[in-house]
């Protein structure tokens, strides 16, 4: 049986669930282990601050070890992404820039610096968010890999995909160019991918299917209350 859709309409969380969380939960470094990859992109990449582990709140790491227990045979967690510092924010923010520049030569700094902030938030820029979700240590980027052979299940899209087809239910929809079996394999595994977090309590950022939260401010958006993780540098 099919899970069900991707719903970004969440129940607020629990009393339970906000004093389990606390501004001095500390920051925790993730093992690996048989069901969990570590793979810091932005370190490999040699981007400026990248760390070569995942990093984030102790709740978090705990909630990431109980899907990685959840889930199917066969299947592994890897990760991508945790704490991320402002200098790594930059970094990205510049290279998604630069990636702009390049599809739109004709464009001047001011066109390249709008388009960018509509994917990517400057960290210099207290408006995106009150406290940007990675800085905060509340933020996991993600996939879902097969066991044996190593690889990433089909999402539609890598990772950092800045094109609309990196919105979560994307592929809830019929899509031009795409076999109707291809479209239907990659919906299941991101309902795969969203309902495996959500039921640990994270909420999902709707324009990255790959982005998920615990105590960060677009937690708090979704799930209700007050955020409970400040900047953690």
């Amino acid at each position: 049986m099919p899970l069900p859709p991707i719903s970004h309409d969440y129940e607020p969380a629990s009393a339970a669930e906000h004093a389990a969380l606390s501004a001095s939960d500390p920051l925790v470094i993730v093992a690996a282990s048989a069901r969990i990859r570590i793979d810091p992109v932005y370190y490999r990449l040699g981007l400026a601050g990248g760390e070569p582990q995942i990093r984030v709140r102790e709740p978090v790491a705990k909630a990431l070890a109980r899907v990685a227990a959840g889930l199917p045979a066969g299947l592994g967690l890897t990760l991508l992404d945790g704490f991320r510092s402002r200098a790594t924010s930059l970094a990205i923010f510049e290279r998604i820039k630069g990636e702009i520049a390049a599809a739109n030569p004709e464009w001047d700094g001011a066109q390249l610096e709008q388009e960018t902030r509509r994917f990517c938030a400057h960290p210099s820029d207290p408006g995106h968010y009150p406290v940007p979700p990675h800085l905060s240590g509340g933020a996991i980027d993600l996939l879902l890999h097969d066991l044996a052979s190593g690889e990433p299940l089909d999402f539609g899209t890598g990772f950092d995909d800045i094109s609309e087809r990196a919105e979560s239910d994307y592929f809830e929809r019929p899509c031009a160019g795409m076999s109707e079996a291809q479209r239907l394999q990659i919906r299941d595994n991101r309902r795969l991918l969203f309902w495996l977090m959500r039921r640990e309590g994270f909420s999902n950022y709707p324009g990255e299917w790959w982005h998920f939260d615990l105590g960060d401010c677009l937690w708090a958006r979704f799930r209700g209350g007050e955020y409970r993780y400040p900047a953690a540098e």
